[in-house]
């Protein structure tokens, strides 16, 4: 299986609902055919991804998940059941605009 890097327009985003202090909750829709084991989003340019935000729990398909994070622009990493990633560059989450929706499409497979 091979993912390919793509922009945020491959992305299908939505409304969402903004919270307090500059941060907004950030649903994460499982569109796709495949499991996303590991979800990572961090600072444009960052050496580093950070935590897994799922946790423990595989965002499976048709499942979401809801995240605080602050309003910003952000690189992020998604890896699916087979261990594929798929990096997606400077993603602008903003307070009228916080949802994505992985589909088969995303990235090249999911």
């Amino acid at each position: 299986m091979r993912l390919a890097p793509l922009a945020f327009a491959t992305i299908a985003a939505v409304a969402a609902c903004v919270v307090e202090h500059g941060h907004s909750e950030l649903n994460v829709i499982n569109s796709s055919d495949f499991t996303i084991e590991e979800l990572y989003v961090t600072e444009v340019g960052s050496p580093t991804w950070g935590p897994n935000l799922l946790g423990d729990v595989p965002l499976v398909p048709d499942a979401s998940i809801t995240l605080t994070v602050a309003f910003g622009t952000y690189d992020a990493l998604l890896v699916d059941e087979t261990g594929a990633d798929c990096q997606l560059s400077a993603i602008d989450l903003r307070a009228d605009d916080p949802t994505w929706v992985v589909t088969n499409d995303t990235c090249n497979v999911f």
